[in-house]
């Protein structure tokens, strides 16, 4: 009964107190604690639910698991009086309770602007942080406290400070889905691309597609966004088994290049791995008792790395290509189609033949007047020309696939970029590039900056 308890704190939803009364009345332990240390009153105050923090402690709970001094029973439940009684009594402003917590940082959490002021006029450490640094906008984040959060930027409290991980507070609103405070941060100004220590991005860390669209919209790559988001934005599932016949996966399991330039080919295992977000070994695992890897072809797969996103402006989307696995497994493969998504759950999907458009993963992909520009690409060892920059133009009206030859200051063989719009231009920065070294390919960072002039068809490096 007590695992139940604390299982149903850890939920957090919205019938939370009366969840917590009736397994209450029905014997569970408010003060139980697990060997890792936890118990339904510390996980109920780490989560800011002082209201069933109430409940428990008029249950029996053993309020000392709080550690909780005056102070914080006067953040949490008593009145400005009651605070200021505190606050000029012999009570350490900087005492803290069971999750590193100072009465400051608590009062952010509690959510009152008034309490937060008279701790900070008595002379609270407003640098303070909590567990694994923990910062002050993280406490109003928390429960999306937009008002708190607003109220902390104007009196100048770091928009950009990092917790342990490396997290911004806009990677933690994005993380938490907590949609007022990241319009906050935006508003504000705040850097949309900052990465936290595993490398990720606001955008790449949020399934809230309402967090999505406004970052996207303040100028996010949709490219960099969550899996699971990227598929419910497109209507599709995701870590699940085709939904098709051992004849169709049969019939369907190989990818094939187009004839025409483009093909339609709506095969039902393409499909179903489109629906379910399938990888080529879920749709093994299902359909093969036994393979034999060493006389295999790639089993088609969606599930893909590099593979761009672009949204067309009318609930459409086009993704390209992208690859499969890395080059030590049996499936991988780098694909060269294209789907159409109506962003509702269904898609079209276009091949092309190889000479037209070549097998393309990592690549860059802008949209600009009913056209994508596809540029760069890691590709197969044996298709990388070192020196030389591939660019491809996709009409999205007709679908066909056209080479786009250029001149100038190319990027060279270049991957993993970054391209935006500017002014009939297209600017490209970061990523890596295949250089030649010793007659060996090497991939190394690119520091420089080009831009591609759509009219010209000229790169050029820029200073």
């Amino acid at each position: 009964m007590s695992d139940s308890l604390l299982a149903t704190i850890y939920r957090n939803d919205d019938k939370l107190l009366s969840d917590v009364e009736a397994l209450l009345d029905c014997g569970a332990d408010p003060s139980a604690i697990t060997k890792h240390g936890e118990s339904p009153l510390r996980v109920a105050s780490n989560n800011g639910r002082f209201d069933v923090v109430k409940l428990l402690l008029s249950r029996g709970g053993d309020a000392a698991q709080l550690q909780w001094n005056n102070l914080f029973h006067a953040v949490a439940y008593g009145s400005l009086n009651n605070l200021e009684e505190c606050v000029t009594g012999q009570f350490d402003l900087e005492e803290r309770d069971f999750w590193q917590r100072t009465p400051f940082l608590f009062a952010i959490l509690v959510g009152d602007i008034q309490k937060v002021e008279m701790l900070l006029a008595a002379g609270a450490d407003a640098s303070a942080v909590g567990w694994r640094s923990k910062t002050p906008l993280a406490y109003a984040i928390q429960n999306d406290n937009a008002k708190m959060l607003r109220w902390l930027l104007e009196h100048g409290f770091d928009a950009e400070q990092t917790d342990e991980f490396g997290d911004t507070p806009l990677l933690q609103a994005a993380e938490h889905g907590a949609h007022k405070c990241v319009q906050v941060l935006i508003d504000f100004g705040v850097d949309l691309f900052r990465e936290n220590s595993s490398h990720q991005q606001a955008i790449g860390v949020t399934e809230n597609l309402n967090i999505v669209n406004d970052l996207v919209k303040a100028g996010a790559d949709l490219n960099d966004m969550d899996k699971d988001a990227r598929a419910a934005m497109l209507g599709y599932r995701t870590n699940e088994e085709p939904n098709v016949t051992q004849q169709e996966y049969l019939e369907g399991k190989g990818r094939i290049f187009g004839v025409d330039n483009p093909k339609l080919c709506n095969r039902p295992f393409w499909q179903a791995m489109v629906h379910c977000g399938g990888s080529a070994y879920s749709a093994i695992s299902k359909f093969e008792s036994k393979r034999d890897i060493r006389n295999t072809e790639p089993v088609w797969s969606y599930d893909r790395f590099g593979k761009s996103m672009t949204s067309l402006g009318d609930g459409r989307f086009i993704e390209i290509a992208g690859e499969h696995e890395d080059h030590y497994d049996p499936d991988f493969c780098i694909y060269n189609d294209v789907f159409v998504h109506d962003g509702k759950g269904d898609c079209q999907i276009y091949i092309y033949p190889r000479e037209a458009f070549p097998p393309t993963d990592f690549h860059s992909a802008t949209f600009v007047d009913g056209k994508i520009i596809v540029i760069g690409n890691l590709g197969y060892l044996e298709d990388r020309q070192p020196g030389f920059t591939p660019v491809y133009c996709l009409d999205v009206q007709t679908l066909v696939m056209e080479n786009v030859p250029t001149t100038g200051d190319m990027p060279g063989w270049i991957s993993n970029h970054k391209a935006r719009l500017n002014n009939r231009k297209i600017v490209v920065r970061g990523g890596k590039v295949i250089v030649l070294n010793n007659s060996k390919q090497d991939y190394i960072d690119n520091c420089q900056t080009y831009e591609l002039c759509l009219q010209s068809k000229r790169w050029r490096t820029v200073e």
